[in-house]
Parts: C-alpha cells; structure tokens; sequence
C-alpha cells in the first residue's frame, strides 16, 4: 500500500516522512511564535516485554524530544473500570487478568482490548477470542466452573439495564441502523454514511 501510494504521487514535492515505532507521547511543548500551537513533543522510548505472541510496550528511562508543528491522535483505545468489584490495572489502562481470567473472580473472563491493551490488529482481537474460549472450556473440563445450575443469563443482563434505566438496542434494532447507514452512503457513492448521533441511532432502531 505504502509503495502504491508513492508511485501514484508525484516526486516533485521534497519532502519525506519516517515511520518510528515503541515510542510514547510524554509531554507537548508550545510553539515560541504562537502559545496556542504545538511546538515539540516529548516521547518516551519503550521496549517491548513479555511473550512473543502478546509483548507488551513498557517505557524507558530513555526520552527523545520532536520538533513538529501539528500533532494527529490516532484511532486508540483505553479501557475503563466498568465495576468497582472487577481489578482493574489504571496504568495499563486493562482488565488485571491471567490469559483473559480476571484476577481474583472465578467465571468472569476479559478478552481483546480490554485484557490487552490497544494492540495488534482485528484478527489479533479473534485470536485472543479464539484462545480465551478454549480457556473456559478447560476451566469447564477441569470443574474450575459450576456448569450444572441454571442460571438467568441474557435476561438478568437486561434487568440489571432495566433498573439502570439504560436502553438496549436488539440486533433487530441494529439491523435498521445498518440498512439506514447503507442507504445513506449509496447515495454518496459510498459503502455507509455513519450516524454520529446516539439518538438518531435509537430513533432509527425504533428504540425511542
């Protein structure tokens, strides 16, 4: 893609561009000539840590400082602590879990970002799925689980967003939004037009 993209630009323009991986931003500096725009950006240099098939970047002692006048925040994700009773690791910004087993809470289990970090790439996120449901199914095998009494399941969910007074959208619901965003982008010779407005979603469902 990168190479395609170069072939199809003209090399008349001098400029360039370098790709720099395990660093992290640290810290922004103001322009001298505008106090309201950027200047130099501080980053942390890291090192990869831990197995080969989920490293984690760890920072170092070490800092490099990049003079630059516009910063882009890239697509990223950081989890939240959704529950005071699941550990939750503020640093890492992660679920605290072994292998996507929540530390300390046997039958509760994490998965993708919210075990790992913002890392890999879509198929990284299945994999993890993938190995995470091998993992419940030993924990069944090995009697880790107590399988054998029936219990609630999606219906204690939705009476827990009922007392909450959170609204659920049913795939029914999602369907709509993903037909009306079809539709929109058709017209725009495009694959979708996004909603960006969380009502406007519910309205289309037919939730509100």
């Amino acid at each position: 893609m990168l190479k395609q993209s170069v072939a199809e630009h003209s090399s008349e323009v001098n400029c360039g561009w370098d790709l720099v991986f395990c660093r992290s931003p640290k810290q922004f500096e103001p322009a001298a000539v505008d106090s309201l725009s950027v200047g130099r950006m501080h980053l942390a240099k890291n090192e990869l840590k831990g197995p080969i098939n989920n490293p984690q970047a760890m920072p170092t002692d070490v800092t490099e400082v990049i003079e630059c006048g516009l910063v882009l925040r890239s697509i990223g994700y950081r989890s939240n602590q959704i529950d005071d009773l699941v550990p939750f690791d503020s640093v890492k910004g992660v679920v605290a879990n072994e292998n996507g087993r929540v530390a300390g809470i046997i039958g509760l289990y994490c998965c993708g970002w919210a075990a790992s970090g913002p890392v890999g790439v879509i198929l990284t996120t299945v994999d993890h799925s993938y190995n995470l449901s091998q993992i419940i199914g030993e924990d069944i095998r090995i009697n880790r689980l107590n399988v054998s009494e029936a219990k609630e399941g999606a219906a204690a969910v939705l009476k827990q967003l009922r007392v909450k007074g959170v609204q659920p959208v049913t795939f029914a619901g999602w369907e709509k939004i993903d037909e009306e965003e079809r539709r929109r982008g058709l017209k725009r010779g495009k694959p979708r037009e996004k909603m960006t407005s969380v009502e406007e979603m519910l309205s289309v469902a037919g939730q509100r």
